[in-house]
């Protein structure tokens, strides 16, 4: 089975800047990205955060597995664009495409 992916930095807000109280811990935490630029909100599943609790405001380098590709339209997330994560109505933080989609074979 083939899954589709973009690389991607991101920073989690912390509950004193409007964020989430913890950080997530391994993969597939799965929150909306909004672009920044157009509004589009897209539904994705993290992977690559360290698996002990973590900090906040500072950057992870991480793997957004597209999980309703093709389904869904994802091709505003390209290299370069920056993105709020978002729960629901509440920003808990943001950040950028690091790299073009690719697509791998998994299980």
């Amino acid at each position: 089975m083939k899954r589709f992916y973009v690389k991607a930095d991101v920073l989690f807000f912390s509950s004193n800047q409007g964020g989430r109280f913890c950080i997530p811990v391994g993969d597939g935490y799965a929150p909306y990205l909004r672009i920044v630029s157009s509004e589009v909100v897209l539904p994705v599943r993290i992977n690559g955060m360290p698996t002990v609790a973590s900090k906040f405001e500072i950057t992870y380098a991480v793997e957004l597995e597209l999980t309703y590709y093709p389904q869904i339209d994802y091709s505003s997330l390209i290299f370069g664009i920056t993105f709020e994560l978002v729960e629901g109505p509440k920003v808990i933080g943001n950040g950028q495409v690091t790299s073009n989609r690719y697509e791998r074979e998994v299980g």
